[in-house]
């Protein structure tokens, strides 16, 4: 559910090749957000409402309305103030604090709060790093040829370069015979495989109007 704002941000740039400072969110996304966590509540959630709720500390019908009152209240707040925070730490950190107000630090099982805060941390740099090495391999995957201003059938939307099956495609489709700068001499076509490494090659700066 947190991240429907940064993947509608994607979207955006991704289907009108523009970066604004914000977003329209489709109602489509919505729904891919709420089946999300549907599901992930289906296969994972429980584990995490059973440490909550189970191995943290003593809960009650009063205490688990205090809990969720609180993390409501912190997350509204700082909403407001516009800064971001998660859910779940609130919801832990008010989990913790009840427990304490019975008077016993022993009430709360600080060894799963520790394991929390350490995943907590992993969490961070684990999830830079994976981010880090796809940009990676994103950036070092071969580019399509940089289109230029008179090129009237250049791909993509401005931003986003056809895929490379779909640049193959039109590369060995039929030249049709209105096609003037088309492959060849006008009586014998290259082959496939001399039409598919001229429509690979890079575009050199001369050639304004294609292979």
């Amino acid at each position: 559910a947190n991240a429907i704002g940064p993947l509608a941000a994607v979207w955006m740039v991704f289907s009108t090749g523009r970066v604004a400072s914000s977003a329209a969110v489709p109602a489509w996304l919505l729904a891919y957000g709420a089946v999300a966590l549907d599901l992930g509540l289906v296969t994972y959630g429980h584990h995490i409402m059973r440490a909550l709720g189970n191995k943290v500390t003593y809960h009650s019908p009063s205490r688990g309305f205090c809990m969720e009152l609180g993390a409501m209240l912190t997350v509204l707040v700082f909403s407001k103030l516009g800064v971001p925070i998660s859910t779940t730490h609130c919801i832990c950190g008010a989990t913790a604090a009840v427990g304490l107000c019975g008077g016993d630090v022993r009430a709360v099982n600080w060894k799963m709060v520790g394991t929390i805060i350490f995943g907590w941390l992993l969490t961070c740099p684990a999830a830079g790093l994976m981010a880090g090495l796809l940009f990676v391999m994103v950036q070092a995957a071969p580019a399509p040829p940089p289109a230029t201003a008179s090129s009237s059938s250049s791909s993509g939307n401005g931003f986003v370069e056809l895929w490379p099956r779909q640049r193959l495609r039109r590369a060995l489709a039929p030249a049709k015979a209105s096609s003037s700068s088309g492959p060849g001499n006008g009586f014998v076509e290259l082959w496939p495989r001399q039409r598919l490494r001229r429509a690979l090659a890079p575009a050199t700066a001369s050639s304004s109007s294609g292979p």
